[in-house]
């Protein structure tokens, strides 16, 4: 029943017989080559009405982190260079190559670095990001506990919680840098708090609770740059006036007093954090 993901040798056949994954609910990961055989109802349990034969095609960077044992780091960069997109694609099991890596019997670390080079770290948690068992790619770390999972859960969750708000630039995206420095610390604190907790559960609440909080600050800092545009705004209006008009202008203080900032902001915050006005 904790069966998630099985890796078969892309140059040799596999007979696959009937119900040989039977209460297999979890499995999500694997894929058959042409010359495998399998009985009909051999993933009517776990995958039913999916098609698992040649299923990474079309998909080469799942496919190597689907065959993440004998991947290299070179092969899978030159992959993700070659799809030149900001964002992971998702296969038909709405899996992204972070579910395939973190699900695979032998999840890497270097090759999880390889995709965090290319892709935000976003995607590592986001509530869109949900495969067909109906997982984030961190909750393929979160359940499986042990030595290579908790380096591995310590990386992501680096890469997710704390260096999301730092500067990155790579060869396709650059991002800026954002958040206070308190909130970084707070973020790393609550990241080895859910690397260091023994229990699955504990885990999964620590995780849902970073998750909410970096959501909160992610919006904090979206309302203090609105706020900041607002007054801009009203400064170069301000300029504008005083060059043409000949009309006395408000100081930086004033302008930001009437700026209407208060007024955009509280008409714009429902839809961005209920309760962050409060």
């Amino acid at each position: 029943q904790q069966l998630v993901s099985v890796v078969l040798p892309p140059d040799s056949s596999v007979i696959v017989e009937d119900r040989v994954f039977e209460s297999c609910e979890r499995l999500c990961c694997i894929q058959l080559a042409g010359q495998d055989s399998f009985a009909k109802d051999s993933f009517e349990d776990c995958l039913p009405g999916l098609d698992v034969v040649h299923r990474f095609d079309s998909h080469p960077i799942h496919k190597l982190c689907y065959y993440a044992s004998t991947t290299t780091k070179e092969e899978l960069r030159q992959a993700i260079t070659n799809h030149q997109s900001l964002t992971p694609v998702k296969d038909q099991f709405g899996m992204t190559p972070f579910h395939v890596l973190l699900s695979s019997p032998t999840p890497r670390s270097d090759l999880l670095l390889v995709l965090l080079e290319h892709y935000p770290p976003s995607v590592l948690d986001l509530k869109n990001h949900f495969c067909f068992g109906g997982k984030r790619p961190v909750e393929y770390l979160l359940s499986r506990w042990n030595i290579v999972s908790q380096d591995l859960l310590q990386t992501v969750l680096r890469a997710w919680l704390v260096s999301a708000m730092e500067r990155r630039r790579n060869n396709i995206h650059s991002q800026l840098g954002w958040g206070l420095p308190a909130w970084k610390q707070d973020m790393q604190t609550r990241a080895d708090a859910i690397v260091a907790e023994p229990d699955e559960d504990r885990r999964d609440r620590l995780e849902t609770e970073a998750l909410d909080v970096l959501q909160n600050y992610e919006k904090r800092e979206a309302m203090s740059l609105l706020e900041m545009a607002v007054w801009k705004a009203r400064l170069l209006s301000n300029l504008r006036l005083d060059r043409f008009n000949d009309q006395i202008v408000l100081n930086r203080k004033q302008a930001f007093q009437h700026c209407g900032a208060d007024i955009v902001l509280e008409c714009v915050n429902p839809f961005i954090s209920p309760f962050w006005w409060d």
